[in-house]
């Protein structure tokens, strides 16, 4: 009889553990990048974070010239683009020389360019991909 009543209670315990779906699963881990734009490059023209967590751009630009930092929404030229084509949240804005600036922001997985949309950058090569996992 002893061994009936721990099988009845090792079955309730199964069935609650399912009940309230067990462990949580780990969120994303957040991603950290850093860029340094000089005259006219930026050091890393690929980057790679996780999707749907916290992403934190640092940009230092150590260059004699203003520059910019953003992602481009999707179809977006980059020779063309400005502030304005930035997807929401994703623009560091005007970045003088000597300066340095942060921004957070998550993003769904996907293939995604970052430019200086400073006229005649993009074009000398201020352009890179970030891939979102």
């Amino acid at each position: 009889m002893k061994k009936f009543w721990l099988f009845l209670l090792g079955l309730a315990l199964a069935a609650l553990v399912v009940a309230c779906g067990g462990a949580e699963p780990a969120a994303p881990q957040p991603t950290t990048l850093s860029f340094v734009g000089t005259d006219i490059a930026f050091n890393v023209n690929e980057a790679t974070a996780n999707a749907n967590a916290p992403i934190k751009v640092t940009f230092k630009n150590e260059g004699a010239l203003e520059h910019n930092w953003l992602i481009l929404g999707t179809g977006t030229d980059v020779l063309t683009a400005t502030e304005a084509d930035a997807l929401a949240g994703t623009d560091l804005g005007k970045i003088q020389p000597g300066e340095e600036k942060s921004i957070e922001f998550s993003l769904p997985a996907g293939e995604y360019t970052y430019v200086c949309t400073i006229p005649g950058h993009a074009a000398a090569g201020m352009v890179g991909k970030l891939s979102i996992k």
